[in-house]
């Protein structure tokens, strides 16, 4: 009879544990999402346009004109910094130069005005614009 208890006493133990162990998995709350996935590719690109857009109020065929432009020097940036082959300063020296021929090819399709205030954009490191100071007006 001394064995059957210890069966039965065993028996009930293992069944609560097992029962609290669930109990305490149910209650414990989940591992927290993981960190959103960085932006598609193309994200920042496409915020770089609208930035462009909104700052310099490009026309939307001054846009279908700067857009390639500023595709193509992403892609031969993006090459550039993934060659493993260059060292940091031969990155910065290649870049250089695309980054030149983009200004350059964005300007020639800006007018006078845009093209004032792009400048003023680079200067200022891709901060707005400064507004124009306009004359007080005489009531």
């Amino acid at each position: 009879m001394n064995k059957l208890t210890t069966i039965v006493a065993a028996s009930l133990l293992i069944g609560t544990g097992f029962a609290l162990s669930t109990t305490v998995k149910a209650q414990t709350p989940a591992p927290p999402a993981p960190p959103a996935a960085a932006p598609a590719p193309g994200h920042h690109h496409e915020s770089e346009i609208q930035k462009l857009t909104d700052e310099l109020t490009l026309s939307p065929d001054q846009v279908s004109k700067i857009t390639p432009i500023i595709d193509a020097a992403k892609a031969q940036i993006k090459a550039i910094r993934t060659d493993a082959t260059l060292t940091p300063d031969q990155q910065k020296a290649q870049v250089g130069p695309i980054r030149k021929q983009e200004n350059k090819d964005i300007e020639a399709q800006l007018t006078s005005v845009q093209l004032a205030t792009y400048k003023s954009l680079r200067k200022n490191h891709g901060q707005p614009a400064p507004v124009p100071a306009t004359a007080p007006t005489v009531n």
